[in-house]
C-alpha cells in the first residue's frame, strides 16, 4: 500500500489524513492483529507516525533498498526474505 496513492515527481506529505489514507491505516492495524509480515518501505517515518503500532510489531521487514520496490532476495536480508516468502506461501 502507498501511503498517499498518487504519482507526484515533487512528493510531500498532505497536511490532512485523506478518508483513503485512514481506511489504509485501519487495514494495516488489522494485519499487525493477525501478526502478518509488513514490508515497510518509502516514508516508513511517516506510516509510523501513522500507526504507532508498527513501531513494536515484531514482524516489520525493511529493504536494503527504498529505491528498488522488488520483493527479491537481494534487496532484503536473507531471513527477511524468508519470512515474507513464508508469509505469500501462507505458511
Amino acid at each position: 500500500m502507498r501511503f498517499h496513492g498518487y504519482h507526484s515527481e515533487a512528493w510531500r506529505i498532505l497536511p490532512v489524513t485523506l478518508p483513503s489514507q485512514a481506511f489504509t491505516f485501519d487495514l494495516v492495524r488489522q494485519a499487525i492483529r493477525r501478526d502478518a509480515v509488513i514490508v515497510l518501505g518509502r516514508v516508513a517515518t511517516a506510516w509510523q507516525v501513522a500507526v504507532p503500532e508498527l513501531i513494536t510489531h515484531q514482524r516489520v521487514v525493511r529493504p536494503r533498498s527504498l529505491r528498488n520496490a522488488a520483493l527479491s532476495a537481494g534487496n532484503f536480508t536473507s531471513p527477511d526474505f524468508q519470512q515474507i516468502t513464508r508469509a505469500l506461501e501462507g505458511a
